[in-house]
This record gives C-alpha cells, structure tokens and sequence, in this order.
C-alpha cells in the first residue's frame, strides 16, 4: 500500500520522473494520475499514489483512475489500482463501472483481473457491453464467471439480440451455446439478422436449422425483411437453402 505522506513535502520524488512540469500541489497529481492511468505509466502512477493521492478519486466526470486504466487496457497498472484498494464498483456519469469499460473494449485479461475481485456485485451488464461490442474472449470470460445469459436492458435488449443486431457471428454462437433465448421482446434473431442484411449470421442460423418463418407483429418474416431492404445476398441465402 502507497504510504499517505502530504503532497507538498514530497513533489520532488514525482520530479525525478518528469522533470518538465512546474508542480501545482494535489490537483495537479491528480491529473498527472489520470494521465498515466491513461497511457500506461506504471512507474508515475506507482510514485504518485506514493505521494499519497487516493486510488479511489474521481474526476469531474466521475472516472476513477481504474475506469481510465481499464477503458484504456493497461493490464500492470489495472492490476496495482486493486492491490491499492480500488473500488471496482464504482460507477461514473454515464453509469459505467471499471468492468464495463473494460468489456466494451474487449480488454479481456482486464476482465478477467476484475472479475476475480469478489466485491463485483454486476457482471450482466458488462456482457450486454461486450456482445454488442462482438467481444467473444470477453463474452465467454463473463459467462464463466455467472453472467446471465438472457439479461435484459430497460429497452428488453438482450446480448444475444445485440449481437446479432451488429452480425456478430461468434458472439451470437457462444451464447446459444450458452442456452440464450433467440425470441427477444419484439424480434427473432433471424428477423435481426436479415433485417440489418447480415448474410454470415442468416448462414449459420439456417445451418443450425432456426426458424426463419416466425414473423414480427405486423405479420413480416425474415426472408420478407430481407427483401424490402434489398439484401439480396441474404435473400439468395433463404432461397439457396429454403427451395
């Protein structure tokens, strides 16, 4: 643990390492710790929680500096912000936590560092974060670790239907594996896979022998959707294996 001596006595020891800065007490530590958490400096972090800047601070957005250095991918310095004590639940502005940011960038091995932090208390979100994102390393981390499968967000989107809404083949895959539900609130995931002309994801769910004829509250099916979008590759698709 860094010790807690006052900034002021000890700026000097932060100088040895940047000797171009002109010191401006504790908010300006503040800041140079933000900025190493973003590129990766682990010697500046490492002497600047010396020097008694907490690891749980927060900037104007609420960011700590492990939202920065999880968003960013910086395994070392990840790794030395939880063995300092960092509050990996904590949530900034946008109600994202360190694991959020780390799945919505496919930073895996920081995933995996958090998740074995047990006071995570949410790992379902992340995966609706890393699906939508087409993160599959991340994706099968998260399900190991107890994710839900079939979360919802408030909107009812789920990380299956996310993934298959952005045509990401290998998430959609790992979660059926997984035993997620492929009818969503509003649309099947055949419908979202032809509706935004995905001709990989149509592909493989036809392999997989889905039902492609279920069709959406107004009465339009998969194929139907496909070809008022004009996604000819999926329509050719549906004909290839439906004829």
């Amino acid at each position: 643990m860094p010790s807690q001596r006052a900034t002021g006595g000890a700026v000097n020891e932060f100088l040895k390492y940047d000797t171009k800065i002109e010191p401006e007490g504790t908010e300006y530590l503040r800041s140079q710790l933000y900025e190493a958490s973003e590129s990766g400096d682990l010697e500046v972090v490492q002497v600047i929680l010396e020097l008694g800047i907490t690891v749980n601070t927060t900037n104007q957005n609420g960011n700590t500096p492990l939202h920065v250095a999880a968003k960013s991918g910086h395994n070392e310095v990840t790794n030395l912000f939880l063995k300092c004590g960092a509050n990996v639940n904590t949530a900034d502005s946008h109600v994202k936590t360190p694991l959020i940011l780390a799945a919505e960038n496919g930073h895996v091995e920081i995933a995996r560092e958090l998740l074995s932090a047990t006071a995570v208390t949410d790992i379902s979100i992340p995966l609706l974060s890393a699906a939508t994102e087409g993160h599959t390393e991340v994706v099968r981390e998260l399900l190991k670790h107890g994710a839900s499968v079939n979360t919802a967000n408030k909107d009812g989107d789920t990380p299956l239907s996310r993934a298959g809404w952005n045509g990401h083949v290998e998430v959609v895959l790992e979660l059926l594996k997984h035993g997620a539900n492929v009818n969503t609130a509003n649309k099947t995931l055949p419908y979202e896979a032809s509706e935004n002309g995905h001709v990989e994801l149509v592909r493989e769910l036809l392999k997989q022998g889905a039902n492609v004829n279920t069709a959406d509250k107004i009465g339009y099916t998969p194929l139907y959707v496909a070809g008022w979008y004009g996604h000819v590759e999926v329509v050719r698709e549906f004909a290839e294996t439906l004829c």
